[in-house]
């Protein structure tokens, strides 16, 4: 899969832009063009259906029981708007490869099956109170829903596990890290955004302005990510889109967890990008 191929124009989830706009920041924050999408670490994907092997489940039954934290990134149909894949990726910070799991919710196994209820049992032990799950906004978070509706989850279940919303975070991250410069009409120790903010690397001047993910992966790390021949009715190009928006939610997660300023930032981009 190359994650770096072009895309024209991503789903209603993301949106993407070419460049950022200049600034006169110390860290050089500024009109270069972008750099390819960098995961955090190698990754295998394994798609979850009717045609998954069931000796494979239990080897993700095993790991799902060790991994702590997860990113999840559903997806829609482009013309029914029902959910199609969910993509969970295990952030196992010991593990030099990541694991990625494609729910396939188009292509279920009969409910007969012991295929069916092996992958139930997959997904108790990814959804255990104990744990974590990022996830992008609250839009995102009802598309679980679709887990109760295919009758993988017990509702119960699903609202009894610890689900983290990113989307206030990271702006919360953002503007504090990010602060209005000297030459803007709003001052420095002001961290919301304003209709009378100037600074080019704030895109957004309104309170109640929303980021969405792309725009957040191109403003904190320079990058971007292009699918190509995209085709929003195509079920390879959702699946795609799908798999790299948990990996930018599991970059993003650990820019707001650690707390980065804006030198850890520009380290890393250095190291990682040079």
């Amino acid at each position: 899969m190359d994650i770096n191929a072009p895309i024209n124009e991503p789903s209603n989830h993301c949106k993407f832009i070419k460049r950022i706009h200049p600034q006169d920041h110390k860290h050089h924050f500024n009109s270069l063009l972008l750099h390819p999408f960098q995961p955090l670490r190698e990754y295998t994907i394994y798609t979850i259906n009717g045609f998954t092997p069931v000796d494979v489940l239990i080897l993700l039954i095993d790991q799902a029981k060790k991994a702590m934290t997860f990113s999840i990134y559903t997806e829609r149909d482009y013309q029914t708007s029902k959910v199609t894949t969910i993509s969970i990726e295990f952030i196992q910070v010991e593990h030099i490869k990541s694991s990625v799991l494609l729910f396939d919710l188009l292509n279920q196994p009969d409910e007969t099956t012991c295929l069916f209820s092996v992958i139930k049992f997959l997904l108790l032990y990814i959804f255990k109170s104990e744990k974590r799950c990022f996830i992008w906004n609250n839009e995102q978070q009802h598309d679980l829903y679709a887990f109760v509706d295919t009758k993988y989850l017990p509702k119960v279940i699903l609202e009894s596990i610890k689900i983290i919303q990113l989307q206030q975070p990271f702006k919360d991250w953002y503007n504090k890290t990010f602060q209005h410069n000297k030459n803007c009409f709003v001052r420095s120790s002001y961290r919301n955004d304003s209709i009378y903010c100037s600074c080019p690397y704030r895109p957004y001047k309104n309170i109640n302005d929303e980021w969405n993910l792309m725009k957040a992966l191109n403003y904190v790390f320079n990058e971007f990510f292009y699918i190509i021949n995209e085709d929003p009715t195509d079920t390879l190009y959702n699946v795609k889109y799908s798999v790299i928006c948990c990996f930018i939610l599991t970059k993003l997660s650990m820019a707001i967890e650690l707390n980065w300023t804006m030198e850890q930032l520009y380290q890393y981009k250095k190291f990682h990008q040079s």
